[in-house]
């Protein structure tokens, strides 16, 4: 039998975390118009500008979802989780992809 870890996660793109809050590579800065990082002098700015305009495209802005998620557990339960389920399951919400 296996048995759930306890290693903390980060919050965005839960891979192991050691302070259990948000990754190094998550946290560092990025521009809210393309989501390159930003450059070393801009990292408290959301968007590129300061140094010149962007330099890739803007990212896509995806309207399709791509499944249906519902918390399953208690909300003070430590075993809380994320299961896969229909549209019409109570408490389900949409995921979309960036």
């Amino acid at each position: 039998m296996s048995e759930i870890a306890n290693v903390p996660v980060c919050a965005k793109c839960g891979q192991p975390s050691p302070n259990g809050n948000i990754c190094t590579t998550c946290a560092a800065p990025t521009c809210g118009i393309c989501g390159g990082p930003m450059p070393e002098g801009e990292e408290m700015f959301n968007y590129h500008g300061y140094s010149g305009d962007c330099p890739t495209p803007p990212l896509s802005k995806v309207s399709d979802y791509v499944a249906w998620l519902r918390f399953v557990g208690a909300t003070d339960d430590p075993h809380r989780r994320l299961e896969l389920c229909d549209s019409d399951a109570p408490g389900a919400f949409k995921v979309y992809r960036r």
